[in-house]
């Protein structure tokens, strides 16, 4: 017998107000516009790609002011994502951040225009549903977790499609009809995935009460 349970978020992670959100942007640095990735700097995470999706990006439309934030530790396999965006053309538009804070976390997801966490794949994946959770469109790859975890809050792209994902951050960047679909839908995902709900449930299961 199996029951599905869904793991939670912190309740800690929300859109700040935006006074608190612009402190935080002039202080850290931060671009005013910018596509985000957070997490672990390795091969899994498949950030060559999105290096090479956000170039697609900028050579395709007029985007002069728009960077690329990529923040995490680095982990194995690290320097062939320092090289592919050393050889990209628009390498001036990319910053790479080191390991960011728990406390932090949401100011980077609110500050984002969008969220990319195009891995070739998860376990599950928290960072998706933080950056919902904080107001940001997010893309994912529609492959392992991902596609349940997101729902029908986000876009799914092919990771080994740069194309692919530079497509969806278009149209989330230029229809801002669709980005507020896509805002309203995450806040309404992320009620799914709390930390109380699972333990309540697990503890159902745990003392034999009928699912």
């Amino acid at each position: 017998r199996v029951k599905k349970i869904y793991s939670g978020i912190s309740e800690k992670v929300s859109r700040p107000n935006e006074d608190e959100l612009e402190n935080f942007r002039i202080q850290n640095k931060l671009p005013k516009k910018f596509i985000l990735f957070l997490g672990k700097l390795e091969p899994r995470k498949n950030i060559p790609t999105l290096i090479k999706a956000f170039g697609r990006l900028k050579d395709a439309s007029n985007f002069s002011d728009l960077y690329l934030v990529i923040a995490g530790a680095k982990g194995w396999l690290f320097k062939d994502i320092f090289k592919e965006a050393q050889n990209s053309s628009h390498r001036n538009r990319i910053i790479f951040k080191d390991y960011i804070e728990d406390e932090n976390k949401k100011f980077y997801y609110s500050l984002a225009s969008a969220f990319v966490y195009t891995s070739f794949f998860e376990g599950f994946g928290f960072p998706p549903l933080e950056a919902m959770a904080c107001g940001t469109p997010v893309i994912v790859s529609n492959n392992s977790s991902l596609p349940e975890v997101v729902g029908n809050a986000g876009i799914l792209a092919d990771p080994y499609n740069a194309v692919d994902i530079s497509n969806a951050l278009k149209e989330i960047l230029e229809k801002d009809s669709f980005r507020k679909t896509l805002q309203t839908r995450g806040y309404e995902r992320v009620k799914s995935f709390n930390w109380k709900r699972c333990a309540e449930q697990t503890m159902d299961v745990i003392l034999g009460k009928k699912l």
